[in-house]
C-alpha cells in the first residue's frame, strides 16, 4: 500500500472501497478500451486479474480524483505475454521463477498531463516492482497509434519488445499494440528478439523513406512534364495567334 504524501495540491494515495465511482468515470473518460463493472469493483478492493493483489496509485487534488495506476504481479511463466525473463546477469534462467509487475492502466486528466504526475506515479510502481528481489520487469501494453504514450514510458526507460496485432477491441475493430518493456534487478529479454525488432523498425524506416523519395522523384518528373508539355502550348498558341494577326515571325518559327 501506498503512504499519502502531498505535493502541490496534489495528493497520492491508494484505491479503497468507495471509490468506485470515479475510478470508473475517469477510466472511461481517458482510456479507449471499456472495462466490465466487476474489474472496478475488484480494483476497489484490492484485486487485480485472477484476484492477484493490485498495486495501486491514484491522485487527488481538491478531493477529485485527476489521476490513477493500476498494476500487479503475476508469475513471468503463467502470464499470457511469454518469453518476456530470458536472462539474469547473463545467465540463462527460467522465468517461471520470476515475476513481472504488469501495468494494467495508467491516465491522468488533459489539464494535468506533461506536469510531472504521471511520471510521479510511473516511478512509485518503479520503486514498488524493483523492491521485489524475483521481479524481473515492468511492462505494459500500447495501442499502436498512441504516440503521447510511446513517448512518455521512452522517456522513462522503457522499450518496445514486440508487437501484437489484433491485441484491442474498440468498437468491433481490430487494434494493433506495442508491448514495452522496462527490465529491473539485473534480469533482460532475449537479446535475438530485440536484434530482430530493431531490424524490422528499421527496415521499416528505410522502406517508409524510400517509398517516400519515391513518390517525391515521381511527382517532380510528371510535374516538370506537365510544365514542359504547358509551356510548349503555349508557345505553339502564341505563333498561331502571330500568324493570324500577320505579325513577322523570327525564320525560326516559320
Amino acid at each position: 500500500m501506498l503512504g499519502d504524501h502531498t505535493s502541490t495540491e496534489l495528493v497520492f494515495g491508494a484505491l479503497g472501497p468507495g471509490d468506485f465511482e470515479e475510478l470508473k468515470a475517469l477510466h472511461e473518460r481517458l482510456l479507449p478500451v471499456r472495462y466490465a463493472d466487476k474489474f472496478y469493483e475488484e480494483a476497489c478492493s484490492g484485486y487485480g486479474l485472477r484476484k492477484a493483489p493490485l498495486y495501486s496509485v491514484i491522485v487527488r487534488k481538491g478531493g477529485e480524483m485527476v489521476g490513477f495506476l493500476l498494476a500487479q504481479f503475476m508469475n513471468a511463466g503463467e502470464c499470457e505475454d511469454r518469453d518476456l525473463i530470458v536472462t539474469k546477469n547473463d545467465q540463462s534462467v527460467d522465468e517461471s521463477d520470476y515475476d513481472v509487475m504488469y501495468i494494467l492502466t495508467l491516465g491522468c486528466k488533459p489539464e494535468l498531463q506533461r506536469t510531472g504526475m504521471a511520471t510521479a506515479m510511473l516511478r512509485l510502481c518503479i520503486e514498488h516492482g524493483k523492491a521485489n528481489p524475483q521481479c524481473g520487469a515492468i511492462y505494459l501494453h500500447v495501442i499502436h497509434d498512441n504516440d503521447a504514450a510511446i513517448k512518455f514510458y521512452s522517456k522513462n526507460g522503457f522499450s518496445c519488445e514486440r508487437t501484437l496485432s489484433a491485441f484491442y477491441i474498440i468498437d468491433q475493430e481490430a487494434w494493433s499494440a506495442y508491448l514495452y518493456i522496462l527490465y529491473v534487478n539485473d534480469c533482460n529479454g532475449s537479446s535475438l528478439r530485440q536484434l530482430f525488432y530493431r531490424a524490422g523498425v528499421i527496415t521499416d524506416t528505410l522502406v517508409t523513406a524510400t517509398l517516400s523519395w519515391f513518390t517525391s522523384t515521381i511527382a517532380g518528373i510528371m510535374a516538370s512534364v506537365a510544365k514542359a508539355s504547358t509551356n510548349s502550348r503555349i508557345n505553339a498558341h502564341s505563333t498561331d495567334r502571330d500568324r493570324l494577326q500577320g505579325r513577322q515571325l523570327p525564320e525560326e518559327e516559320v
